[in-house]
């Protein structure tokens, strides 16, 4: 959407709050401020995005009754004010595009710098401009005729109005023209992520990476700066990714500050990662995960989902498995990667934050692709007995760590479909350990998933036996029903002024609002405590109210303090 902020303007009752400070006359020697407002929505302002949208909304939601199917697919469709979509054939595709266009500049949004795919699209996309362009120019013209008599002030005011429009469409003509010309570069962003539209595949350019990062020493901040230079939302290139991130997370548990060079055993690594990248250039991803198939003939669509972990970092990758009559298909569709906590953890609790992450992350897909494709059913991988063993049991409790994080990948994923998969078929394994680009750019296994996705359910992994050493690593993390539980309260009596310090300590919260959320339970849990019946207590997400009075009460124990201090009197005086 061309200039999309600035179509929307601000009603005149709010626009004291976008005044800003302006020199009158910059030239004078003795210049004066004088208070301007913005007229317009202001690009870079907190509530900017939402009024667009909500902006966008108003006017797309008019055809709600009319053409439902077009509300849906745009408001699902629209990022902020990019458009990206497809359809299955350029037909459908050019008429909802004519309808984009067409419904959006009744609200005085200009759909431009259209780019697609197909050429047979493009030329109808440059028809349409030509037609509008010719349209604008008869409009111009008859305008003209109509006006011969009127004053020559008259039409000079009218000129500049007419030759904006002119030239947006032109501009609009002019950038379809050199982008979709045969000469030009293919390559194009759609949402920060570099497309190439004659190919169409995703691209990662590795070499753009490190030319902006080649220092002659190697330190803490250009390993920071490089591993934040990937753009890969999707974590498709997230093994190459985690080799940076671990290198950084190492640095970070020594002394170094951050411009010093490091050692040498350091640098050896960050040459073998550079030395990588630089050898393949770029990694390119087909965009359609059915350019080579029909989806018609699709028996059935699923969701794979492998997690894995290692000593230093952990793990997850997500497949789109197809099923057809005569055969198989499955891809990439997106992964995830962490590093391990700093606090040394075992090898089984990193496994079960992998499968926490799998579980979230698989969520996600689910989320996204609901409105695109119908998913028949999730399956969960992981290598790791002791943490299926874990998600599987109901019967008895853990400790507070496995106990926890159980009970969301209980929430997000049904016990029955987690399965054990060996460490050899499993794609996360690359994901928890990394690897480097030349690694990774030809691992089918990465790209397509292990090998068994590709044939039928029957010739899958079968579950193996618990052994002796499992049981005995899950019972490690149980916690003991044997000896009586026994709760200990210690109450200390303290001065009426600090109670509230005593109970929640204001220092251990970099954030008001978390503050005051916790101190809003805090007081729901007293109420709670203090109720004969439960039909009185309270649960569920907090209210105002509830946050509004702890706001209060946190105020009262500021002003006591205030009140006590030795300063009180000096402070009263100062402050008349």
């Amino acid at each position: 959407i061309e200039k999309a902020f600035l179509n929307i303007s601000i009603a005149p009752e709010h626009r004291d709050y976008l005044r800003f400070l302006w020199i009158k006359d910059p030239q004078s020697e003795t210049p004066e401020m004088q208070v301007l407002r913005f007229a317009r929505v202001v690009f870079g302002v907190t509530s900017s995005p939402f009024i667009l949208n909500a902006t966008i909304r108003h006017h797309v939601n008019q055809y709600n009754e009319k053409d439902p199917e077009f509300v849906k697919e745009v408001l699902q469709s629209l990022y902020v004010d990019d458009y990206v979509s497809s359809s299955c054939s350029e037909k459908e595709t050019y008429e909802l595009c004519s309808k984009l266009k067409s419904r959006l500049a009744e609200g005085g949004f200009n759909m431009r710098k259209w780019l697609s795919n197909s050429k047979q699209l493009v030329n109808q996309l440059k028809g349409l401009i030509k037609s509008e362009c010719e349209s604008s120019e008869v409009t111009v013209q008859s305008s003209e005729t109509r006006n011969q008599a009127t004053k020559l002030s008259e039409s000079a005011e009218a000129t500049p109005a007419v030759s904006v429009t002119t030239e947006v469409i032109e501009e609009d003509l002019g950038y379809s023209q050199s982008v979709f010309s045969q000469n030009c570069d293919t390559n194009s962003k759609v949402l920060g992520q570099e497309w190439d539209f004659e190919s169409d595949k995703l691209i990662f350019n590795l070499s753009n990476i490190i030319s902006a990062v080649e220092t002659e020493f190697v330190t803490k901040r250009s390993v920071l700066s490089l591993s934040a230079r990937f753009y890969d939302p999707l974590g498709l290139i997230s093994p190459i990714v985690l080799k940076f991130k671990q290198l950084f997370q190492e640095v970070c548990k020594r002394t170094f500050k951050w411009n010093d060079p490091l050692d040498e055993a350091y640098c050896h690594r960050w040459k073998l990662l550079i030395n990588s990248l630089r050898e393949i250039s770029s990694i390119s991803i087909d965009r359609c995960y059915l350019s080579k198939r029909n989806y018609h003939d699709v028996k059935s669509v699923q969701i794979h989902a492998f997690g894995d972990a290692s000593e230093i970092s952990y793990g997850s990758s997500v497949y789109l498995r197809l099923e057809y009559e005569s055969d198989s298909y499955s891809v990439l569709l997106a992964s995830k990667t962490r590093v391990a906590p700093q606090k040394k953890q075992t090898i089984p609790r990193l496994e079960l934050l992998a499968c926490l992450l799998t579980a979230k992350l698989s969520q996600s897909v689910k989320n996204a692709l609901d409105s695109v494709i119908k998913i028949d059913s999730t399956i969960y991988w992981s290598d790791s007995m002791v943490a299926l063993a874990w998600i599987r049991n109901t019967a008895g409790e853990f400790k507070q760590f496995i106990q926890n994080r159980v009970s969301q990948i209980r929430k997000l994923a049904s016990v029955e479909f987690w399965r054990y998969c060996p460490t050899k078929s499993n794609p996360a394994d690359i994901a928890s350990r990394g690897a480097l680009a030349s690694e990774l750019v030809d691992n089918e296994q990465w790209w397509y998933g292990p090998s068994f996705l590709r044939r039928l359910e029957e010739e899958w992994p079968r579950q193996v036996p618990d052994c002796a050493v499992t049981r005995d690593q899950v019972e490690e993390e149980m916690r003991s029903s044997t000896a009586p539980t026994a709760t200990t309260l210690n109450i200390t009596a303290v001065s009426g002024e600090s109670k509230l310090e005593c109970v929640i300590q204001a220092s251990r919260y970099s954030s008001l609002v978390t503050l005051l959320r916790v101190t809003a339970y805090v007081l729901r849990f007293v109420h709670n405590l203090k109720q004969r019946t439960k039909s009185n207590f309270k649960s569920g997400e907090l209210t105002t109210v509830e946050v509004k009075n702890a706001e209060k009460m946190w105020i009262k124990h500021v002003q006591t303090q205030v009140r006590s201090s030795e300063k009180f009197n000096k402070m009263k005086l100062s402050l008349n």
